[in-house]
């Protein structure tokens, strides 16, 4: 909360910050912890932003469904909620078919329930992990994901806050997630995200690897701190090889 209250308050010089918080939160519902999530702080703070007036934009890409978030925000008009994640014909946790592109919103919140449900060609088995091979998902196909559907839908609705729901479970090596998302491509959708909105939160969602999330946490860091401007080189966060 005091993240959302520096990044909305106009005296307070910030318009960007990072959340770090454990556990995730984007399982959760009003009364109902699931998926190792107690609160769920992005709806937390959502909530409030839109008792302050504000349209706000969810984006999580997190590997896992944000089904707490969108039960939340499902008939909400000022609200546009975006999820990147992993279906695999439902194999994929939370395995509900609300999960699916064909679940849209609403009322007034028809058309900004967004799922966009990657089909890998595999199926997760999650009683025994180590049976479970690493999709083909990564940057390129998150990067034209974003580029020619998602983001002209953010800039078309155009949101006073964006709250990215930052989980690095799809990242290279998270044993949940079983992706290759790297930090580049973590940098990239948070630099882009901020060129359209210059208030921007990110809360921290899964990433279960804690050896290397400092690496993929690199990328959004770098972006944060440099902020959105086009055609300054950009310097990056060093991270020591693991």
């Amino acid at each position: 909360m005091l993240g959302l209250q520096q990044v909305l308050d106009e005296n307070s010089g910030l318009k960007r910050g990072y959340c770090i918080v454990r556990p995730p939160g984007h399982h959760a519902k009003c009364q109902e912890p699931a998926g190792f999530c107690f609160f769920n702080n992005v709806a937390i703070a959502a909530r409030t932003a839109r008792q302050a007036g504000k349209r706000v934009c969810i984006f999580d890409w997190d590997i896992h469904h944000g089904d707490g978030t969108q039960q939340e925000f499902y008939e909400d008009g000022e609200v546009l909620f975006i999820s990147l994640h992993r279906c695999d014909d439902l194999s994929f946790y939370p395995y509900s078919e609300e999960m699916t592109a064909s679940h849209i919103g609403t009322g007034k919140g028809k058309y900004l329930n967004v799922n966009l449900a990657w089909q890998t060609g595999l199926v997760v088995d999650e009683e025994n992990r180590e049976n479970n091979q690493r999709s083909e998902l990564g940057n390129s196909e998150y990067k034209r994901a974003c580029d020619t559907l998602l983001f002209p839908m953010v800039k078309e609705f155009q949101p006073d806050l964006i709250l990215i729901s930052c989980g690095f479970d799809g990242a290279l090596h998270d044993h949940l997630g079983w992706s290759n998302l790297t930090a580049i491509q973590y940098e990239y959708m948070t630099s882009q995200l901020n060129k359209i909105c210059d208030k921007l939160l990110v809360i921290q969602e899964g990433g279960y690897n804690v050896e290397l999330l400092g690496q993929h946490a690199s990328g959004v860091a770098t972006s944060l701190i440099n902020g959105p401007d086009e055609g300054q080189e950009r310097p990056r966060i060093a991270m020591e090889p693991t």
